[in-house]
């Protein structure tokens, strides 16, 4: 997750729970769904199509 840059998402939820920005974190916790679910189902095609 390093090169689509969770690292800096989870920076950025730490800091929006610690200032109580819920709608921020609200987008931010999407933005990482958003990211794995893509990532998973690239992964299962890629996966699919070398078999």
């Amino acid at each position: 997750m390093g090169y689509v840059g969770a690292g800096g998402l989870g920076q950025q939820i730490q800091i929006t729970i610690s200032l109580f920005l819920e709608d921020r974190l609200l987008t931010l916790i999407l933005a990482i769904y958003l990211i794995v679910t893509v990532v998973d189902c690239l992964s299962a095609y890629l996966s699919n199509r070398l078999v």
